[in-house]
């Protein structure tokens, strides 16, 4: 979490508040959508981003123990602010979070809307999950085409074999190229959680995609 270190704002300026603790290993703390920023709260000091400032959004599933859960990151420059739809309780163990983040993240997303065109609304993995994936598709195509080259010679059906995993490396590693970036509707993105018949939402993985 990087942000702007400031005392917290007044609590009647806040608008929506969620209390979230990413890993066990960080404190809990308090993300809060203000009239003009969004704060992570820790105690008596904060990290906020003010909206105006705010260049992407990324909304996509991340690891939660055994299970997933959806993740919005909200950036400036050099700046980051991480909420999750589940908070830690105990070593591997998230509990559900759902309704508190879906009502901050609709927030947030109706307090962009004047900038709609200006900020970068992005679905899926973070940047750092992406390189991580993408480096290790490439490590699994360079093994399987030197096995493959190696094999060639000597056991061909064992080379043929090899083929598929390097098919699958490559598959991971363009799948997951850092850079390639998936773009959602923030305006269908609020429609879609804002719909009381389905509170939990669907978020722009469930389809709300403007590629």
């Amino acid at each position: 979490m990087k942000g702007e270190c400031v005392e917290p704002q007044d609590r009647a300026a806040v608008r929506v508040a969620l209390d979230d603790r990413r890993t066990v290993a960080e404190p809990p703390q308090t993300v809060v959508l203000t009239g003009d920023a969004i704060e992570v709260r820790r105690g008596k000091r904060a990290v906020s981003i003010p909206l105006s400032a705010v260049t992407r959004v990324r909304f996509g599933m991340e690891t939660a123990g055994t299970a997933e859960q959806a993740v919005c990151r909200v950036r400036a420059k050099g700046r980051e602010i991480a909420f999750g739809s589940q908070k830690a309780s105990g070593q591997g163990e998230y509990a559900d979070n759902g309704e508190a983040f879906r009502r901050l993240v609709v927030a947030l997303h109706e307090a962009l809307r004047p900038r709609f065109r200006e900020v970068e609304f992005v679905r899926g993995e973070s940047e750092a999950f992406r390189w991580m994936l993408f480096v290790v598709g490439l490590a699994i195509a360079a093994v399987s085409l030197v096995a493959i080259s190696i094999f060639a010679w000597d056991d061909f059906v064992a080379a043929l074999g090899t083929v598929p995993f390097a098919l699958i490396g490559l598959a991971l590693a363009i799948g997951f190229r850092p850079g390639s970036r998936s773009h959602y509707d923030p305006e269908a993105l609020i429609e879609e959680l804002s719909d009381p018949l389905d509170p939990a939402g669907g978020g722009p993985d469930g389809g709300a995609a403007r590629d």
